[in-house]
């Protein structure tokens, strides 16, 4: 169950939550791996002593040796408790499992900074904000943010190199169609919205659509 709280118009129209979000079925181990993990994490977090935490985080690696998200928790937990070598060779796993994982190269860059390694460091921001500008949902968040702040000019860059690299996702053609019309271009916004609602899959995604959209136009010619 998903509940907004934010009232405001902009972040509701541009903030479109998706009713099914894509799903795919794992293995009992990479469940158990996931399960483990999640305990050893919530343990870190509220301050969990080290034996315990690394209890749950080795366990879920012994589940899937394979499961990137786990050595990542682990390299964490060496962090914190001032372990450098172990920290760094926990991340390095998690890339060899996951050569494009971006919280696993985040991770080697603030420990890099703190070791002093500012060149090891920036080589692996570097490499997260390459990866991150091929991403198509990455450029629609960066859409959404520019939204926010009125760049509508930045947000359809953003938007048009989004649809380039995924053209049946129809929250980027939404954020379009709102783009346009907070532009004034209401012709081209209409159109991008037209393609949203068709695009949608589930009925419900459909009509939530054509109710914005109903909204939008109607908002557009009173003004």
């Amino acid at each position: 169950r998903v509940v907004d709280f934010n009232t405001d118009v902009i972040h509701y129209f541009i903030h479109d939550l998706k009713a099914n979000y894509e799903r795919r079925v794992i293995s009992d181990q990479r469940a158990r791996a996931h399960y483990f993990n999640n305990i050893g994490v919530e343990r870190m977090l509220t301050g969990g002593d080290t034996p315990d935490v690394l209890a749950y985080l080795l366990q879920s690696i012994r589940e899937d040796e394979t499961f990137a998200p786990g050595w990542i928790s682990l390299g964490i937990l060496h962090r914190r408790d001032g372990y450098f070598d172990h920290a760094e060779a926990a991340y390095l796993q998690a890339l060899s499992i996951d050569d494009t994982n971006l919280v696993a190269m985040s991770n080697l860059a603030s420990l890099y900074q703190m070791a002093g390694q500012t060149d090891r460091a920036e080589s692996y921001r570097a490499l997260v904000q390459e990866h991150r500008m091929k991403n198509p949902y990455y450029r629609f968040y960066l859409a959404q943010e520019a939204v926010i702040k009125g760049d509508y000019p930045a947000a359809v860059d953003h938007l048009e190199f989004a649809i380039k690299k995924n053209e049946s996702e129809h929250r980027f053609y939404f954020l379009m169609g709102v783009s346009y019309l907070l532009l004034g271009r209401e012709g081209e916004a209409r159109s991008w919205l037209s393609q949203a609602e068709t695009l949608a899959e589930e009925q419900g995604d459909r009509q939530r659509y054509r109710h914005k959209l109903d909204w939008l136009m109607s908002h557009a010619v009173e003004r």
